[in-house]
């Protein structure tokens, strides 16, 4: 049996980590390590927050949830921030940025990552699927169609600051490349 001190020299050293499966079994088995993952970046950062409800409950719809309460949901807002995939992670940061004027859902993809060709559905609905576990509703509202696609403005609010906050302290670079 290996002991930390002969296996890893550093705890934050990376390794790699096999695992042999039946292809047929891979993506869960993937999907089930990334959750994790995710589970122990939140726990390194010192969050003890839970969300209320897991991606199956709360309301059917995001936008019925409550406004955000600040500061006290701060620890919800960190949970989301941190719990979205970096491609999610970055639309957020993109729609803060635009404010009340609003980003067009395609540059936000777009700095995303996203291609050209990539439907805002799905992306919108993950994410929002976020808001839903921590039992508030998305930051967005929904604005007038361009050829770019939907403008979604996020007003300047004290919930804005709240995730501007968190995206600065948490993921300084993202930050500065969406001018937040």
């Amino acid at each position: 049996m290996c002991t930390t001190e002969t296996y890893l020299p550093d705890p934050t050293t990376i390794v790699v980590v096999p695992f042999y499966c039946e292809a047929r079994h891979a993506p869960e088995l993937q999907q089930a390590g990334y959750e994790v993952l995710r589970r122990l970046a939140n726990a390194s950062r010192g969050s003890s927050y839970v969300p209320p409800f897991k991606s199956t409950d709360g309301g059917k719809d995001a936008w019925g949830a409550p406004e955000w309460s600040d500061p006290a949901d701060e620890p919800a807002a960190r949970w989301l921030v941190n719990d979205l995939p970096e491609n999610q992670r970055r639309v957020l940061a993109s729609l803060i940025a635009g404010g009340p004027d609003g980003t067009s859902t395609g540059a936000v993809l777009a700095f995303g990552g996203y291609t050209a060709d990539t439907s805002a559905s799905p992306v919108f609905k993950a994410i929002g699927g976020r808001f839903r576990r921590v039992g508030r509703r998305p930051i967005w509202r929904g604005g007038e169609q361009t050829p770019e696609g939907q403008l979604l403005p996020v007003p300047v609010t004290a919930t804005r600051d709240l995730f501007v906050n968190v995206i600065k302290s948490e993921y300084p670079d993202l930050a500065t490349e969406a001018r937040l």
